[in-house]
């Protein structure tokens, strides 16, 4: 869904449909495959919020929940590859879903970014990410996202980070 086409809701709203929808593919995939997720926005707009709070809801559950920060690498994705191959025959994991930490926005020419989880993810696995959202707070920025999100979630609550001040 484009970005321009999608509305924007509040952080509790998204984070409960975000669950909702991990549990329903997960049910689908089962261990087979890791749900990945990629979590887009600008520094201080509640990126490491959200995927903490996935990890939360989840952490009792039997779900494996990973989480990278900062730049995705080939080498990552090729681990993953392995684990997949690993994991599907290893009856007590009942899922995993894969953060990825982006602090930049997907727009149109995502795939000449060597670092992006999208790019990397049709690159090595031959498959596209699962979830792509847009995390932004609209007291610091005004700008909608170029690019396509299944979600757009407003967090007008995000703290500023000191390491990120001018």
């Amino acid at each position: 869904m484009l970005a321009q086409e999608t509305s924007s809701i509040d952080f509790e709203t998204a984070l409960g449909r975000i669950i909702e929808r991990f549990r329903q593919s997960i049910r689908e995939l089962g261990n087979s495959r890791a749900l990945l997720v990629a979590v887009y926005g600008w520094p201080n707009h509640g990126k490491s919020h959200l995927m903490t709070r996935i990890q939360q809801c989840f952490s009792e559950t039997g779900i494996d929940v990973s989480r990278y920060g900062g730049a995705a690498c080939e080498s990552d994705f090729h681990n993953l590859a392995r684990q997949e191959k690993d994991v599907a025959t290893m009856p007590k994991v009942r899922g995993w879903v894969v953060l990825y930490h982006c602090g930049w926005e997907k727009g149109p020419n995502y795939l000449r970014r060597k670092d992006d989880p999208n790019a990397l993810a049709q690159k090595i696995l031959g498959r596209t990410m699962d979830l792509n959202v847009w995390v932004y707070n609209p007291k610091i920025s005004h700008d909608f996202p170029m690019g396509e999100y299944d979600f757009i979630i407003r967090n007008p609550d995000s703290i500023e980070n000191d390491r990120f001040k001018l």
